[in-house]
């Protein structure tokens, strides 16, 4: 990022100021993807693809997205104590690609923003997003995605534990619904609910 910045002083000996910021990188384009937190098994969910400068002014751009199953470990790794350690093996998105679970393209309107949708079976996968910058260089966008089932007793990704919610508030009278699970072979876990500083509910 830089600042590029210039005074002019009239010949009224009056001073104006002003500033920009410019952004430089390797590629043209500010490429990203996002996807919903609570991603369920079986059901359709949207990728959400933008396209950008590097400036954020949105840009039509044509690419294509692969979605590949993630190889996790025979049984979850804890993460170290001692801080995050790269590549370790408690962490999805540092996992090996197995095949692919789906693929398609896409193009970005005006807006710099379009959707794709999705189904996957529950497990561990990682998105690509690719494509190329007006002057023909190739840009990525990776996105790791952990898809549960809810119904399910077992959790088929080797984690050692996950939590989610499927809406971070709800109105009174609604249901507010949350997912707790562990990919060994059994575990429990301790459960809170506080208002206003007072527990209204402890249970295993």
């Amino acid at each position: 990022d830089f600042s590029v910045s210039a005074d002019v002083t009239d010949s009224a000996g009056e001073t104006r100021s002003g500033s920009q910021m410019v952004k430089l990188g390797f590629t043209a384009l500010d490429l990203h993807v996002g996807a919903p937190q609570w991603l369920e098994a079986g059901k359709p969910f949207s990728l959400s693809i933008t396209t950008n400068t590097l400036d954020g002014k949105p840009v039509p751009t044509e690419g294509t997205f692969l979605v590949h199953t993630l190889k996790g470990p025979e049984t979850p790794v804890r993460k170290p104590f001692t801080g995050a350690v790269a590549s370790h093996p408690s962490d999805p998105a540092w996992w090996a690609e197995g095949p692919v679970a789906a693929e398609g393209s896409f193009s970005t309107p005006a807006g710099g923003n379009v959707t794709q949708e999705v189904t996957l079976k529950a497990g561990a996968y990682r998105v690509t997003v690719r494509a190329k910058d007006r002057y023909g260089k190739e840009c990525k966008a990776p996105l790791t995605l952990l898809v549960f089932d809810p119904a399910a007793t077992r959790a088929v990704i080797p984690v050692p534990h996950y939590f989610k919610v499927k809406a971070p508030s709800v109105e009174p009278g609604e249901t507010f619904v949350a997912l707790w699970g562990t990919g060994y072979a059994k575990g429990s876990a301790f459960m809170e609910i506080e208002h206003r500083r007072k527990i209204l509910r402890s249970w295993w």
